[in-house]
């Protein structure tokens, strides 16, 4: 996995609830063309986070970049006015959302090895041998059915 190092410290200053049209975002992320998972972290799940991950879902579709957008649920969080703005329910609607928009939802971010090593290697098999076989008999439009394809075919084997 390449880590763009160079673009690492790089700010970027936006005027709207989307990172993605902020000056340069574009530019930058055109550059990057072996770039394979974009990891969104941040404050306002349901607004800034949820905008910027559709948003850059759809450029990624656009351009054919197959780039995985992976939304850790313990690096985001929204406000909580009682009466006004839920916290827990617009947290949920958001992870809908975005899990049916095609972005990889998950509980929290850990380090895997660089090169996988035993039951990782396996798994990581598996799960890339599913990947390659629905995006190849449904295309980008089976993405939404990927994580209940792989459960079922999970279940399957187990059972």
């Amino acid at each position: 996995m390449q880590i763009y190092e160079k673009y690492a410290n790089r700010l970027f200053y936006k005027n709207s609830t989307c990172a993605l049209f902020a000056p340069g975002m574009m530019e930058m992320l055109m550059e990057m063309v072996s770039l394979k998972r974009v990891v969104i972290t941040g404050c306002c799940t349901d607004i800034c986070i949820q905008n910027f991950a559709i948003a850059l879902r759809n450029f990624f579709d656009e351009l054919n970049m197959d780039v995985e957008i992976v939304v850790p649920k313990n690096a985001v969080e929204t406000f909580h006015i009682p009466e006004i703005h839920d916290r827990q329910v617009n947290n949920e609607r958001a992870y809908t959302v975005m899990e049916n928009t095609g972005i990889t939802l998950v509980k929290t971010m850990k380090k895997a090895e660089e090169v996988p090593k035993g039951f990782q290697n396996v798994v990581e098999l598996i799960v890339e041998m599913l990947d390659n076989m629905i995006k190849g008999n449904m295309g980008k439009k089976g993405q939404p059915y990927r994580n209940y394809l792989s459960t079922l075919f999970a279940f399957l084997i187990i059972s």
